[in-house]
């Protein structure tokens, strides 16, 4: 290799590996020289092979990344293990990231919370923020989501924004920790003000909502924009909400599909459904009902309710797709299972035999689906249970609660109201006799 006029610094100590990796690192960085992979590589080989523990984990780095040398797996775990034996917190934290992805050695969740473990003692931010996710989680260690929030706190003090935005759910959702609105708004904020996009959309949700903060849907969308030029998948559908529905800026169809299209585009289930909906409606591009029932199953197969429920309504109805009554109800059922009130009310519908789909309806588990869309709020399942419960269908007889839903149906509107009052006049007469 030829030596450059910048190596001639290392002439009175060549084997200062010290000085030899900051060489290697001005060659990467290209400062007051030219940049040169190949410069690089060799002067971090070099002071790698003295077992400086820096030099062996930038070693790994070039290994891992191709710099100066072609990619090689076996020896980026070999360099990054002698660096992490030694104490340094980079290399435990990366052999944890190994382990736990299971693509450079095989998957062990006991070795990487080992690692990181070792790392987060040694006061790596990152480190301690996945360790935090392993006793969140449970994953690999018995679920603790008070030791979960000591190792956030940690993470969150040295201004790692992940960190701080964990640390801000963990307030938000008085997980390890009671419930402050403020302190979850004071955390999510110092991680946005670092350009944590996911820490943008959580202070746009906190701005929307009045969480912790005093609403203010402008200060939302300029949140939520902030984290858009990052393509962060919840403000992308957030603003898409907020423009197909006309919230807080001039409602624009087209521009809501461009949102959700992108969001969509990520795999994010929710932003393929409202997708869907554009197809479905024909708001902000052609009418397909096809390509609308196409989406829906998509973020279906994710798991995600509100689609699990705009299928089973598709095969229900035949929209998109043939009618299919089986398939409908297996998906109603699994958005059901999910706590989604709109699927919950359909299977009530279904199994009462009302709409004339179901030849052999089953009043008992009509009113348990019934039931448990009206714990939710639902107007229309509020007013069947309480017919059911105050008339006796599905087995069950509960003045009180059938009432109890009259009443709440009542508080909705003046028109509720009238109505409820009719029905009460009508349902009190029957029980008379």
């Amino acid at each position: 290799m030829m030596k450059k006029e910048k190596d001639i610094e290392l002439d009175l100590n060549p084997e200062d590996p010290e000085k030899q990796l900051a060489l290697g690192e001005e060659y990467l960085a290209g400062i007051l020289v030219e940049p040169s992979g190949e410069d690089a590589f060799y002067w971090i080989k070099k002071a790698a092979e003295q077992e400086y523990a820096p030099a062996e984990f930038g070693l790994c780095c070039c290994y891992l990344y191709g710099i100066g040398t072609e990619i090689d797996n076996d020896e980026a775990f070999k360099w990054c293990l002698k660096s992490a034996k030694k104490g340094h917190g980079d290399a435990e934290l990366t052999l944890g990231i190994f382990y736990i992805n299971g693509d450079i050695v095989p998957k062990d969740v006991k070795k990487a919370i080992y690692w990181w473990t070792k790392a987060s003692e040694h006061g790596n931010s990152v480190a301690q923020n996945n360790l935090g996710d392993c006793y969140r989680d449970g994953e690999g260690v018995k679920q603790d989501m008070n030791k979960a929030f000591e190792l956030y706190q940690k993470s969150a003090s040295q201004n790692y924004p992940i960190g701080q935005v964990n640390l801000g759910c963990c307030y938000s959702n008085g997980e390890g920790v009671e419930i402050n609105e403020e302190k979850a708004f004071y955390w999510f904020q110092k991680a946005a003000l670092l350009d944590e996009p996911l820490a943008q959309s959580h202070v746009g949700k906190c701005y929307e909502t009045g969480f912790g903060v005093k609403q203010d849907i402008k200060e939302a969308i300029k949140w939520y924009k902030k984290a858009v030029k990052q393509d962060d998948p919840t403000a992308l559908n957030q603003l898409g909400y907020y423009y197909i529905n006309g919230i807080g800026v001039k409602k624009n169809a087209k521009k809501a599909f461009e949102y959700f299209s992108k969001v969509a585009a990520q795999g994010f289930p929710e932003g393929m459904t409202n997708l869907g909906k554009c197809y479905d409606y024909g708001e902000g591009t052609e009418k397909d009902i096809k390509k609308a029932f196409s989406l829906y199953l998509e973020a279906a197969k994710l798991g995600y309710d509100e689609a699990q429920y705009l299928v089973g309504m598709s095969y229900y109805e035949g929209i998109g797709t043939r009618k299919n009554i089986s398939k409908s109800i297996s998906w109603l059922e699994k958005a059901a299972e999910q706590g989604n009130g709109e699927a919950q009310f359909s299977l009530g519908n279904y199994y009462s035999g009302f709409e004339g789909v179901n030849d052999d309806p089953d009043q008992e588990q009509a009113l348990f689906w019934f039931k448990k869309a009206a714990e939710q709020g639902h107007i229309g399942a509020q007013m069947a249970s309480s017919v059911a419960l105050l008339l006796g269908y599905g087995g069950q007889v509960d003045l009180e609660l059938g009432f109890k839903y009259l009443d709440e149906i009542s508080k909705s509107n003046e028109k509720a109201k009238k109505q409820v009052a009719d029905l009460k006049k009508q349902l009190n007469n029957l029980l008379k006799k």
